[in-house]
């Protein structure tokens, strides 16, 4: 049986929130990260990412440490394990970033209502979007992969295809998937095979 004073230490410790600091696993920003990253052939710096990403320095550094720890990023030199990314969210990323279609909404096209997706699907399926008042798209909403995710998609082409690519695999049909694990790979890791 609990002690008072245990019980006490146990329900200050779940509501302050310390247990969320304790935890390692990554977050929606270190995929986020580690994606702009990949996508894109320049060398960035921390305020770089930052702004493009509408997140803090400290935000930055946190994310770049977690990749680090779990081997998706080398932080000496800013360089993705294009393999790893690929793997991780070719296999997990549906189950550690679930996602549910909500109402209709205005908001900005994703995954199989998205380039480079849609024109490779030739569907009429129906629209999925990230919810953005200034969206011209009306369609079924989802929860972006990170709530900036939006903002940098909309002034980066090729991490918005990426991003589209991913949420493809986070909500799509298997057939959906499996073309998106697809042109991930090609993306990611530059083969076809």
């Amino acid at each position: 049986m609990w002690s008072k004073m245990e019980l006490i230490y146990i329900f200050y410790f779940l509501e302050s929130g310390k247990w969320k600091t304790r935890l390692k696993m990554l977050q929606p920003l270190d995929l986020l990260l580690a994606l702009k990253i990949a996508v894109n052939e320049k060398p960035f710096t921390q305020t770089m990412l930052g702004n493009d990403l509408n997140v803090s320095v400290s935000q930055i550094n946190r994310a770049l440490n977690s990749c680090a720890k779990s081997g998706l990023i080398d932080r000496k030199n800013l360089r993705v394990s294009r393999l790893a990314l690929f793997e991780l969210i070719s296999h997990a990323v549906k189950y550690i970033y679930p996602v549910s279609v909500g109402p209709i909404e205005r908001g900005m096209p994703t995954a199989y209502a998205a380039s480079p997706l849609k024109e490779r699907l030739n569907d009429n399926s129906d629209t999925v979007v990230w919810p953005d008042p200034e969206g011209e798209v009306r369609g079924e909403s989802v929860t972006p992969l990170y709530k900036t995710a939006t903002f940098a998609a909309q002034r980066d082409q090729k991490l918005y295809e990426a991003l589209a690519l991913v949420d493809a695999l986070r909500i799509g049909r298997a057939r959906e998937r499996n073309i998106a694990v697809d042109m991930l790979k090609t993306i990611l890791v530059g083969g076809n095979d």
